[in-house]
């Protein structure tokens, strides 16, 4: 009797572990899928999960990426607060936000720097007014980096 409760737990067992690999092997392709809808999100088709902003000579200076309703610009070399460009991101940000309900921005600074930018409350509306914002200060400080 002994060795047949064994058997049986036994059975139960990899029974159980069957059904967890198939669920694990659901959700990894499920993680996948939602992986593909956020590229798609960011590049409206492209396959990176973002853009760089590299200067002349080739070295990455600014990413932006996207989440569901979320910017960010990340410099990977600080840029002064002080700079025209960070004043006009900040700027045109403002009245992005006071045009746009829900619309948030947020610069992340150290030291007197800007590290990052993050705008929250994107929407379909403002998503290519905000976008164009991001975009052409990024591609503005990576010409002059090297």
């Amino acid at each position: 009797m002994p060795d047949d409760r064994y058997e049986k737990l036994k059975e139960l067992i990899e029974s159980r572990i069957e059904q967890l690999e198939q669920e694990l092997q659901l959700y990894q392709q499920l993680l996948e899928l939602l992986s593909e809808c956020g590229r798609t999100v960011m590049g409206r088709g492209a396959n990176a999960p973002g853009k760089e902003f590299r200067s002349k000579s080739g070295k990455v200076v600014a990413k932006l990426s996207m989440t569901r309703d979320t910017f960010r610009l990340v410099f990977l070399k600080p840029v002064p607060s002080a700079h025209p460009y960070i004043k006009y991101v900040r700027s045109s940000l403002q009245n992005l936000a006071e045009t746009y309900e829900g619309l948030e921005y947020s610069f992340e600074e150290r030291d007197g720097k800007t590290e990052a930018i993050l705008v929250t409350g994107v929407t379909r509306d403002n998503i290519d007014d905000v976008k164009a914002v991001l975009e052409f200060v990024a591609s503005k400080i990576a010409s002059l980096a090297d």
